[in-house]
C-alpha cells in the first residue's frame, strides 16, 4: 500500500515532465515547419523584392504551388498581399529617387515599372498622402 501511495503521488509530476517535454517538441517542430513553409516561396518573395513585373501567377509557378497557396503563405510572411507589397516597394523606391533629385518623374514611373506617369502618381498618393511634387517640397523643406 505504501509503494502504491509513492507512485501516486509521482503521477502528477510524471504528468506535467512528459508535457513539458511533448510542448516542446510540439514548438521545434513548429518552427521547423513554419522556416520550411515560407522556403518554398523564397524565390517568389525575391522576384517581388526585385520589382519583377511577373504577374503572381506566374511567380507561383516559379515556386512550384498554386497561385492560392503563394498568396496565402506571401500574406502569412509580410502581412499584406503580393500586389500591396509590390506597390509599397516600388513606392518607397520611388521616394528614395525623388530625394535624389536626379530622376525626372516620368523616370522614375518608367523605372518603376508603372504604365504611365498618371498612375505612378495616383498609387504614390494613395499611399504617402502626397503627390510626388508635393513630396518633393517637402523633402526640400525638411532637409533645409
Amino acid at each position: 500500500v505504501e509503494e502504491f501511495s509513492k507512485n501516486v503521488i509521482c503521477l502528477p509530476e510524471i504528468k506535467t515532465s512528459i508535457y513539458k517535454i511533448l510542448t516542446e517538441v510540439c514548438q521545434k517542430q513548429k518552427r521547423r515547419t513554419t522556416k520550411n513553409q515560407f522556403t518554398c516561396i523564397k524565390e517568389g518573395i525575391k522576384l517581388l523584392e526585385q520589382n519583377s513585373d511577373m504577374n503572381i501567377a506566374d511567380i507561383a509557378e516559379v515556386c512550384g504551388v498554386s497561385e492560392s497557396y503563394f498568396r496565402r503563405l506571401f500574406k502569412e510572411y509580410s502581412g499584406e498581399s503580393p500586389i500591396d507589397f509590390r506597390q509599397h516597394y516600388r513606392i518607397e523606391k520611388a521616394k528614395q529617387m525623388l530625394f535624389l533629385d536626379t530622376f525626372t518623374i516620368g523616370e522614375i514611373a518608367q523605372e518603376l515599372h508603372f504604365s504611365d506617369i498618371y498612375h505612378f502618381s495616383k498609387t504614390f498618393k494613395n499611399i504617402t498622402g502626397l503627390s510626388p511634387q508635393n513630396y518633393i517640397k517637402q523633402s526640400k523643406i525638411q532637409s533645409h
